[in-house]
């Protein structure tokens, strides 16, 4: 039986073991050897057997060559050399002694559990040791679950057997078990002698694929968090341990595909949290969607989350896809999930563990791959006791909670703070800095919108003065709920007018919600954007 080599420069990365059928070669998963690379083309060769001759058929525009000259058709022996992007590819008999071989890629998700209070991030390993009829025992440890078994290149353990499947098998994990899964293979999986289309499996079992014995073991390892020793991390900037840890936790799990929470007040920064997770995953240069679940219509939101076909409903002229299929293969962040319509709740649950989403209108699923990061400044577990959010959603979105300090809890922060927003929003050509004085005065305060808050500070004051220097006097704070309260206190022994009724009734309701804007509007039977327009017509914006 002959195979296919394939090499970086001089390091041999995988064999694939082929016979008389066509092989498809590219980076698209429908082909028979996927090469995760940008420079080989989605659909790149096809090898294919005429009169006992192999034949080379090039579907790439980035072109291929062979011995380096390129070519559209061309026969393919031993001896030659054929080259896509960096990658050489040469033909070979299979040898039966041929080590067993990590594949060039691993899934991306790791069975993690991190927990705040302790700072541990628990990773579980699975070990595997490989022997086969003729090799030397070889052992592995994988961290990233589904673990793809078979002799194709796209599986995470490739072994070179004649007798197991390019898919042979996967194992998986199911609510902190493993299970392995017969993926249609031809001469089975056997666990305990028995062939098995499905089953538990439990440390120290052994898998037989083949000539060739699997045992395997895991473990839980507890890694504790260590502040991160950069101040700055994808946009995020911090000098206290609270932040240099959440700087840890991020370069720890953003590789993976596991749900991240975040949680924190308003102003504390949880998309740029979100986007430094992004940077930092595999899925970076694929596209990143955000979309605030609290500032749409709830008779939009199934619509802005899914897409609708045309006619689905008054208004939909077109077919739409929503934020699911925009970001396939990307990341999907849900900011303020808290305020996702109850009724809505299961359909995210259905797609979150189906990976299909169905649009409105539509008779038929579209699978997405998409990592999903969570964000809210509510207590959920409040929201789940009170029945307004959904038990099982709330655990499947909290694998990883990342929760924000305040600003009022990270004083140490606030010098490196001032001076990056200083620095970035300075009019051109003018350098500006913050007195003594005007920064004690900054970290006296208490901060109710964070960080947000503290960049609006400043930013008026860099606008309304052309002086080089901030002192005390420039700093204007946000007026707090408090002080609208009192305001509308002293209104009552004003004049009445309809415009100070209307204004009273407003900043009474707005206490009574807790600032809540939606709330409010609910409450006051109003649009949100009306309730908007109103604040910003009585100046209480």
């Amino acid at each position: 039986m002959d195979c296919l080599v394939f090499k970086k420069g001089n390091s041999e990365i995988f064999r694939y073991p082929i016979s008389n059928q066509t092989i498809g070669i590219g980076r698209g998963t429908h082909n028979h050897v996927i090469l995760s690379d940008d420079e080989i083309s989605r659909s790149h060769l096809t090898l294919s057997y005429q009169d006992e001759a192999i034949l080379v058929s090039n579907h790439s525009s980035k072109g291929s060559q062979k011995n380096s000259v390129i070519f559209d058709k061309t026969s393919f022996q031993k001896g030659d050399v054929l080259q896509v992007g960096s990658w050489l590819i040469l033909l070979d008999d299979v040898k039966s002694n041929q080590e067993v071989t990590r594949g060039a890629s691993e899934e991306k998700t790791q069975i993690i559990n991190y927990e705040p209070s302790k700072g541990t991030l628990n990773v579980t390993t699975l070990d595997v040791t490989v022997c086969t009829a003729e090799g030397k025992p070889k052992n592995f440890s994988f961290r990233h679950f589904p673990i793809k078994i078979g002799t194709g290149p796209h599986n995470s353990l490739i072994l070179n057997d004649p007798y197991i499947s390019q898919n042979h098998c996967v194992i998986d994990s199911r609510s902190g078990q493993f299970w392995i899964v017969d993926a249609g293979s031809k001469n089975g999986t056997w666990v305990h002698g028995k062939n098995i289309k499905e089953g538990l499996l439990c440390s120290s079992d052994e898998i037989v694929l083949g000539r060739t014995n699997i045992q395997i073991r895991w473990a839980q390892a507890a890694e504790k968090i260590k502040p991160h020793k950069d101040l700055i991390f994808e946009g995020m900037i911090g000098s206290s341990k609270v932040m240099r840890e959440i700087f840890s936790l991020i370069e720890q799990v953003a590789p993976s595909d596991v749900p991240i929470f975040i949680s924190g007040e308003t102003g504390t920064g949880k998309e740029l949290t979100a986007r430094a997770i992004y940077q930092r995953s595999h899925r970076v240069g694929k596209p990143f969607m955000s979309i605030n679940c609290g500032a749409i219509s709830p008779n939009l939101i199934e619509s802005e989350l899914f897409g609708h076909e045309k006619g689905a409903f008054t208004g939909a002229v077109n077919s739409r896809r929503g934020v699911f299929e925009a970001a396939h293969e990307g990341t999907l962040f849900l900011d303020e999930i808290g305020e996702l319509p109850l009724e809505l709740q299961p359909k995210l649950l259905r797609v979150l563990e189906d990976g299909k989403i169905r649009r409105v209108g539509a008779n038929h699923e579209t699978a997405v791959d998409v990592r999903i990061i969570t964000a809210t400044h509510r207590n959920l577990f409040h929201e789940v006791k009170k029945e307004r959010f959904r038990e099982d959603l709330f655990y499947r979105l909290y694998v990883i909670p990342i929760i924000l300090p305040s600003l009022k809890d990270r004083q140490e922060d606030l010098p490196y703070l001032v001076e990056a927003i200083l620095a970035t929003h300075a009019p051109s050509g003018r350098k500006i800095s913050l007195t003594a004085e005007a920064l004690e005065k900054l970290k006296n305060h208490q901060w109710p919108g964070n960080i947000r808050e503290l960049k609006n500070v400043l930013l008026r004051s860099i606008y309304t003065s052309q002086d080089a220097e901030i002192t005390p006097r420039r700093l204007c704070f946000f007026p707090t709920l408090d002080s609208f309260v009192e305001e509308a206190k002293e209104d009552e022994t004003r004049p009445h007018t309809l415009e100070a009724g209307e204004r009273h009734i407003i900043l009474s309701t707005l206490n009574q919600c807790g600032g809540n804007k939606k709330k409010t509007a609910d409450t006051l039977g109003i649009a949100k954007s009306t309730l908007f327009k109103k604040l910003k017509e009585y100046d209480i914006l």
